[in-house]
């Protein structure tokens, strides 16, 4: 289950272009290595979000997490993905999608401004 979300934002980015950029910002954010080994498809996936990011002044963040947010990080609905939403800058206008490795589990957030 890990793969399916990323594989969904796969198909919907294959539309975008990739184009190739000097430097690439980090919209995949795996510090726990869950998705290790698959570095092709990473980078993929990083440049279809940047030329997303580019063309339509979306960002997209993915983000794994070994654990899920503690009782206190998470002691109401949204909480946590509302906080770290803000805290990557995408709270207004962007998405973000965090994976907890230890319940299996996707959580998705959509920047409250959908113009």
């Amino acid at each position: 289950m890990k793969f399916t979300l990323l594989a969904v934002i796969g198909l919907i980015l294959s539309s975008v272009p990739v184009q190739l950029a000097a430097a690439m910002t980090s919209h995949i954010h795996d510090p726990a290595n869950l998705v290790s080994g698959n570095d092709e498809f990473i980078r993929e996936m990083e440049g279809r979000m940047n030329a997303l990011e580019e063309k339509a002044g979306v960002r997209m963040l993915i983000r794994y997490h070994a654990q899920e947010p503690s009782e206190a990080e998470d002691s109401e609905p949204g909480k946590f993905m509302r906080a770290l939403s803000s805290q990557l800058g995408v709270l207004e206008k962007g998405v973000l999608a965090v994976y907890f490795a230890d319940v299996d589990e996707w959580r998705v957030w959509i920047g409250n401004n959908r113009q």
